[in-house]
């Protein structure tokens, strides 16, 4: 499935909104599949089986932000208003979900409990000297 479906999608852009005519964009499932990918390659949180199983929010206004970029890029020409809307809406989901792959943010479930995989390097005790005394 996807975090996000249609109904989702239509919440954060609205009905009358140019992404959101005809009412199923041709192509509207394969952006969601490709958007699905980037966040699991950024972030190693598993797509859920249905968007309603979806218990991070985030991800699912992420997945939105950048769907909605992938759209404008397939649609002839909109506003530049519009275009730079658009684009400070990928950037910044872009940024987050490097953040989240660096490690320096991190995402959680509704009870708390972190999701996402930190790629980050983890400080470990080395020593190549035998310890021979205590």
């Amino acid at each position: 499935m996807s975090f996000i479906d249609s109904e989702i999608f239509k919440a954060f852009v609205s009905d009358q909104h140019w992404t959101t005519r005809p009412k199923e964009s041709n192509g509207f499932t394969e952006v969601l599949n490709q958007v699905d990918d980037i966040i699991f390659q950024k972030t190693g949180v598993a797509i859920p089986s249905a968007p309603e199983a979806s218990t991070n929010k985030t991800l699912q206004n992420i997945e939105c932000a950048i769907a909605i970029y992938f759209i404008a890029g397939k649609s002839g020409s909109i506003e530049s208003d519009d275009r730079l809307r658009v684009n400070k809406l990928y950037d910044d989901a872009m940024a987050f979900l490097d953040k989240v792959k660096n490690g320096d943010e991190v995402i959680k479930d509704s009870a708390g409990l972190v999701l996402s995989v930190s790629r980050k390097p983890v400080t470990v005790f080395y020593s190549n000297r035998e310890i021979t005394k205590l």
